[in-house]
């Protein structure tokens, strides 16, 4: 609301700024339905695990200004609320199809993929996983290209089961199985320290908000 009744916020040209419903669906794609994918990948969760996950994204909803009202309790209500949300959402835009896309195609600069040839094998790679996952209809209203592949999903969700239970059954197998390197995935992720605080504003203009 400080947007939008700042004279610095062109509704005819921009709309509405991001509501608080849109920040609630963002967070419950990053907790319920991250979680169904990752499940699909082959990852397990116990149930401490999936709603201690989805505690973390209902706080940062929080933070980021989403009314008690809305918000979702657990993983159950965030998958419901995912749903719902989904099906008021329109269809995608050019923007939204552009981001997509840029995503899609900036992973393997992200991951260290030097050569083209390689990047452009990673892309359809991830192309055909994400196709899989979000399923025809938005793969197709997204522009993603069509599946060329035997499905990778399972192939997947085989690999990571086989090798959870090699770690668990096999003894020294971790030795010969370098896994996920988490410590790398943490650097790329990072992305240095803030100015601002996470704190609510009481201003348009973080430098000139005071404490609550």
């Amino acid at each position: 609301m400080l947007i939008k009744a700042s004279d610095e916020w062109d509704m005819a040209e921009h709309g509405m700024p991001i509501s608080a419903a849109h920040v609630m669906l963002a967070s419950t794609t990053f907790s319920a339905r991250l979680l169904r994918h990752a499940t699909r990948l082959g990852a397990r969760f116990n149930d401490r695990e999936r709603e201690g996950y989805v505690h973390v994204w209902r706080y940062t909803a929080w933070v980021m200004g989403v009314p008690q009202a809305i918000l979702f309790e657990d993983h159950e209500a965030a998958r419901r609320s995912f749903e719902i949300g989904m099906l008021c959402e329109p269809a995608p835009d050019d923007d939204a199809i552009i981001m997509a896309n840029s995503v899609v195609n900036s992973a393997p600069l992200l991951l260290g993929v030097k050569t083209m040839k390689e990047r452009r094998a990673f892309a359809t790679f991830i192309y055909q996983v994400c196709r899989e996952l979000i399923g025809d209809d938005l793969a197709d209203r997204l522009r993603f290209p069509p599946s060329r592949r035997f499905p990778q999903v399972p192939l997947l969700w085989l690999k990571h089961r086989t090798r959870s239970t090699a770690l668990k059954w096999i003894p020294g197998f971790h030795r010969f199985n370098r896994g996920y390197d988490y410590i790398e995935m943490l650097n790329i992720s990072n992305v240095g320290d803030f100015e601002q605080s996470y704190r609510l504003p009481t201003t348009l203009h973080d430098e000139s908000s005071r404490e609550w």
